[in-house]
């Protein structure tokens, strides 16, 4: 029995004479409804409701979701797709605090614009994520369920970035645009004044106002551009259907995403947009959720009709004209051909091909590259068990994948340690000082060498993300934007002050959690101190190598203008969590560090997202803790082109989170010592205590 995929529809070129008609937003329509039933049906059971024109009032779309959408259950999947004007209108700064850019972005439905523009109601796009939260709660007839489906929200409009067509522009194509920006709205105009009571929002993150719903959002543009179309349909969306009908649907989200923008790049102003609202990792789900799809280890390849052939990996990405063995290979296996880096921007490169006439201009192709988006590392192997058969097992498996794991003779020589201990492979520090780093396991050490070899390659990556800086000549000046960070107090929250010189933020802990262990809070925000619009994200870089992107909702913020600010989990507070191991070893202190990075352009880190390993605590937990769950982790969340406008920096932030009882603990010992001599963990204990 197949699942049921609920699709609505709507496409408006013939708005009321008071506003721009437009051309291609019907047959976008009637394109995605054909794809649907042609392609999807051997899937899905389609149910397809579709409005066109004025028929797709802002009462008749609301109540669709309400009805239609409603009835999906958790496993089927919900599509809304909307084709034509995009507005902006005035935020309310009092309410909505959260807005960089002080303005709600909305999709015009047929009888959003009153003649004289006055009393305007767009489908916000805090209204949209109200109702993606109603059918995940309530059903069709209005009764509270909990069962969430995959939705997908497909916007071809202008602003439609942050959404979770107008005047004819210099190229001879019209813009999805009606005006630049609408008046303020009061508050009883939208869908759910009745039920939200806006003073909440002037003291809460809107996270908690309006809980964001998981969702794969795609759009045809960022929030500050505008969606051009042809008489024949959007731009965006005649690409979307391009390359679906190609693929057969058999394409992740990211890929999907990535092809669009290098086949638009450089031929129009409008850069597309794709992001997992909660889950980063759907993003390499297949296209509506099918089975499949998994983080590529490849970039993608295509053609654009002005700067040639595109990979859309850059600097960013680890791509240097020190990288070597980059292929093109066709995803059925049949045209692999070598190929030459000419020009490396942030996120993209452009590629020379010599043998380019095997290759077909409309299909896409995989970038493969050695060392991808990982950085050398040095490992001294210690066998402390003499366990031989062990050591040249692993010996074995580097020299035939290692490609960026280096065995050194010298410990001093080295990034890190690989020690045969107690039967387990155990990674630690190198010792600088303290001989019993032997015993100090940075993650859960394994008797599994397939697993210790994963390890080291996930902390190769996480190397990269970590060194990861713009030593070109289009560098960013740092001044362009300031990071700040506030404590949560006990009456109102203080800025702590960083040390410029060596990039610390130290936090002393200054209540106690539950359990009793030391425990607190910050928040960060980032602002744009520079004239021009910029780029910025932040990333989260964990003592158990863990790399985290979503501080963002789409991992990247644009920052229109000067002054701009935007708070890190829409103003949540972050948790600042005691990591118990860092007292069973006696560690200083857990570090975590903060990752900005800031461009001229925009650029993904999605392929950054690491799940963290094992920490090394799950060697005391006798019920053996599974890879990939959720761990106690120290910071959590409630509930080069010279071209200045490719130009990008990086900053690195160490959050120090100090060990309150460090050195004591090797006097007094662990309160669970004894407990823990019959665990796992007990070999290590006898050596550090």
């Amino acid at each position: 029995m197949k699942n049921t995929l609920y699709a609505l529809l709507v496409g408006i070129n013939d708005y009321p004479a008071h506003i721009n008609q437009l051309n291609g937003c019907v047959s976008d329509t009637e394109r995605v409804e054909q794809y649907l039933r042609d392609r999807e049906g051997s899937n899905y059971d389609v149910k397809i409701v579709r409005h066109i024109n004025a028929e797709a009032t802002r009462k008749t779309v609301i109540n669709d979701f309400k009805t239609h959408l409603a009835a999906a259950k958790s496993d089927d999947v919900v599509l809304f797709y909307y084709s034509g004007h995009g507005a902006q209108e005035e935020a309310d700064p009092s309410v909505w605090r959260a807005e960089p850019n002080k303005k709600l972005e909305g999709l015009a439905l047929f009888d959003s614009i009153p003649v004289g523009f006055k009393n305007c109601k767009l489908l916000a796009d805090k209204e949209l994520r109200y109702l993606l939260t109603y059918i995940t709660t309530h059903n069709e007839r209005g009764e509270l369920k909990n069962e969430a489906p995959h939705i997908v929200v497909i916007t071809d409009c202008c602003h439609s970035g942050e959404n979770t067509r107008g005047v004819t522009s210099d190229d001879g194509l019209k813009e999805r645009l009606i005006v630049e920006v609408l008046g303020k709205r009061p508050w009883k105009d939208f869908l759910f004044a009745n039920d939200i009571n806006p003073k909440l929002l002037e003291t809460n993150p809107i996270n908690r106002i309006f809980p964001l719903t998981p969702h794969v959002a795609m759009a045809a543009c960022r929030a500050n551009e505008r969606a051009k179309e042809t008489p024949f349909g959007g731009v965006f969306t005649n690409n979307l259907m391009d390359i679906l009908d190609r693929s057969q649907g058999v394409v992740t989200y990211r890929d999907l995403q990535n092809r669009i923008r290098n086949y638009l790049k450089n031929q129009y102003t409008q850069i597309p947009q794709i992001y997992a609202s909660t889950d980063k990792s759907d993003l390499f789900r297949l296209f509506l959720g099918k089975t499949g799809g998994s983080k590529p280890f490849y970039a993608n390849v295509v053609f654009n009709k002005t700067d040639g052939w595109l990979m859309d990996m850059g600097a960013l990405q680890g791509i240097s004209n020190q990288s070597k063995g980059v292929k093109i290979v066709s995803f059925d296996g049949t045209v692999s051909l070598d190929t030459t880096l000419d020009k490396i921007a942030a996120n993209h490169t452009t590629l020379t091909i010599a043998d380019a006439d095997k290759l077909d201009n409309q299909a896409q192709y995989k970038g493969m590259i050695d060392g991808f988006l990982s950085a050398p590392i040095g490992l001294f192997i210690d066998n402390l068990d003499g366990n031989a058969a062990m050591e040249h097992a692993f010996r074995d498996v580097l020299n035939e994948a290692g490609k960026n794991i280096n065995i050194v003779p010298k410990e001093d020589l080295s990034d890190y340690a690989l020690r045969i201990f107690d039967g387990k492979y155990v990674i630690t520090n190198r010792i600088d000082v303290d001989e019993k780093v032997r015993y100090k396991p940075l993650v859960m050490p394994t008797t599994n060498m397939d697993l210790a070899f994963s390890d080291l390659n996930q902390i190769s990556q996480f190397e990269y993300v970590k060194n990861l800086e713009n030593s070109g000549d289009n560098t960013l000046s740092l001044d362009k934007v300031t990071i700040s960070f506030l404590e949560k107090g006990k009456t109102t929250p203080t800025p702590i002050q960083e040390d410029k010189g060596e990039e610390f933020v130290n936090i002393p802990y200054w209540t106690k959690d539950k359990k009793g262990f030391p425990y607190g809070e910050i928040s960060i925000s980032v602002t744009n101190k520079d004239d021009k619009p910029l780029y910025v994200s932040l990333l989260c870089l964990s003592s158990t190598f863990g790399v985290t992107t979503d501080f963002f909702s789409a991992g990247v913020q644009l920052l229109e203008q000067k002054g701009s600010t935007v708070k890190v989990w829409d103003g949540e507070w972050i948790d600042l969590n005691y990591e118990p191991h860092v007292q069973i070893f006696n560690n200083p202190s857990s570090d975590s560090l903060f990752k900005l990075i800031v461009s001229r352009q925009p650029f993904d880190v999605t392929p950054f997202e690491m799940v963290d390993l094992p920490t090394p605590l799950d060697l005391f937990d006798n019920e053996k803790t599974k890879r990939g769950e959720e761990k106690d982790k120290a910071i959590g969340r409630k509930n080069a082109n010279t071209d200045e406008g490719d130009a990008w920096v990086t900053r690195t932030i160490v959050m120090r989170n100090p060990n309150p009882v460090f050195d004591a603990t090797y006097k007094n010992k662990p309160s669970s010592f004894n407990e823990w001599l019959d665990t796992d963990g007990g070999a290590f204990l006898k050596q550090l205590y």
